[in-house]
């Protein structure tokens, strides 16, 4: 059950991360300031969890996860033309690969890209500290099919629409933090 509550408050951390916090507040502050502060609020009740003080090193592992990453531009899964993949480090390997770059698939392959670079710190320092950081490679695996399956329902009208949450793209945020944040209680055994 503590792992289940803690996979949802990841969920709306991710979420908070992802512009909701502007949203409520009606305050930018900025993406470096929201990416530091999803790391300590995923940090810091994992390590009271599991009583082990070292999983505060998730928190840094998380910004530089995101900070080495940016998934704007694969968030559309073809819906807009990917005229904003040509921006992306991460649009290499669709086209070396022969994928149109107006196609689903090009997002796809840069979800999967995108999964290993974001988690591996978080991956690294669980791995150091002897924990089953395994778990963390069904997250990176998710990426592309969560936002797959959230963009695909959304576009289908069968999402609800809150203010923080108001897109296929914000519900697959929350949906995302909540993958990562069970991996991380199942890492750690909570």
């Amino acid at each position: 059950m503590i792992g289940l509550a803690y996979a949802l408050w990841c969920g709306a951390v991710w979420r908070a991360r992802g512009g909701a916090l502007a949203k409520v507040t009606g305050e930018n502050f900025g993406t470096l300031a929201t990416r530091a502060a999803c790391g300590v609020l995923i940090a810091v009740p994992l390590a009271l969890m599991a009583r082990d003080w070292w999983l505060l090193l998730i928190a840094p592992d998380v910004l530089v996860g995101l900070m080495e990453v940016g998934w704007a531009a694969f968030m559309a899964f073809g819906r807009d033309g990917n005229a904003h993949v040509t921006d992306s480090p991460f649009d290499w390997l669709p086209r070396a690969i022969g994928i149109p770059e107006s196609s689903q698939w090009t997002d796809a392959v840069g979800w999967l890209q995108i999964g290993p670079v974001c988690l591996a710190p978080s991956m690294l320092t669980l791995w150091w500290l002897g924990y089953a950081w395994w778990w963390l490679i069904g997250a990176v695996l998710a990426f592309a099919p969560v936002y797959f399956v959230f963009d695909t329902i959304g576009a289908r009208g069968w999402l609800p629409s809150w203010p923080v949450i108001d897109t296929e793209e914000a519900w697959a945020e929350v949906a995302m933090g909540a993958v990562i944040g069970a991996a991380l209680a199942m890492a750690v055994g909570v």
